[in-house]
């Protein structure tokens, strides 16, 4: 990978780190996370699908970057693993946490497809 592709997914992670920080400054519990997952995933839907986004480096800012520094697969981890939640309910949460991301993906995917940018 190129030296200015590395740059872009260092700050599009440090942007999706922030805004992730900033959004669960609110209270990290297991609703925020699983939205945010669920954002994230619309929103690499979105992206990986849209031709705007079509260079490497866009995708290495937004997709790799942004989008992987916003989500957080360790939070879904800390509510599964060490939460304080009955064995089926923590299940419950990481499987609808996963399947929720998949749908967003695919509806975020298929609306991609026929995103038009406003051009100015």
């Amino acid at each position: 990978m190129r030296s200015k592709a590395l740059w872009l997914v260092f700050a599009g992670g440090t942007l999706g780190t922030l805004l992730r920080a900033f959004a669960t400054s609110f209270g990290a519990d297991m609703l925020n996370t699983l939205l945010i997952n669920v954002l994230g995933c619309a929103v690499l839907g979105l992206v990986q699908h849209a031709s705007w986004f079509d260079s490497e480096l866009k995708q290495a800012f937004f997709s790799t970057g942004f989008c992987g520094g916003f989500t957080t697969l360790s939070g879904i981890a800390v509510f599964t693993v060490v939460g304080p939640l009955d064995p089926i309910v923590k299940l419950e949460y990481a499987v609808g946490s996963f399947l929720l991301g998949l749908l967003a993906y695919w509806l975020w995917a298929v609306l991609g497809k026929s995103f038009k940018p406003v051009t100015l």
